[in-house]
């Protein structure tokens, strides 16, 4: 990444970080995490993007009931794809993996390692969307809830 590529990011409201979620960025220039309120300084090492536009999270959230869950031959494999989903920082992967995880769950068939990836996916879509949305991050989900009926899952 060159210096200006990182200065970009580092001038974007906010970010999704590689390990920590979503960052915005505060009035002291800072950054501080949507799901838990950390402040940190960010190094561009920890800046994957800037997040994506109010209209793409909205579009994401209408269509989760269109989106097909990851399919695998075995668990070796499910697991890999799940971690090739997360590696993207995509929106619909990481609707994806919270979907995948979610169907599993219902049928009881809920690895731990399911359980963790879909926990990561929602920290970062969740996050994605309580900042775009400018709704507080507890009561996100329960909005996703209400736009996606369970027949769409």
């Amino acid at each position: 990444m060159t210096e200006k590529q990182f200065q970009n990011l580092l001038a974007a409201e906010a970010v999704v970080h590689r390990e920590g979620g979503i960052w915005f960025k505060t009035n002291e220039g800072r950054f501080q995490c949507v799901s838990d309120g950390t402040l940190a300084e960010l190094k561009a090492s920890d800046i994957v993007r800037k997040i994506c536009s109010k209209d793409k999270i909205i579009e994401m959230i209408d269509r989760v009931g269109f989106i097909t869950v990851i399919q695998a031959p075995n668990e070796k494999v499910r697991k890999e794809f799940y971690q090739q989903a997360m590696d993207k920082y995509d929106e619909l992967e990481w609707i994806r993996v919270i979907k995948t995880a979610y169907l599993h769950g219902q049928d009881q068939r809920l690895q731990p390692y399911e359980e963790a990836y879909a926990k990561q996916a929602a920290n970062y879509f969740h996050g994605e969307a309580a900042y775009l949305l400018n709704l507080p991050f507890s009561s996100i989900e329960a909005y996703i809830g209400e736009k996606v009926t369970s027949d769409d899952w």
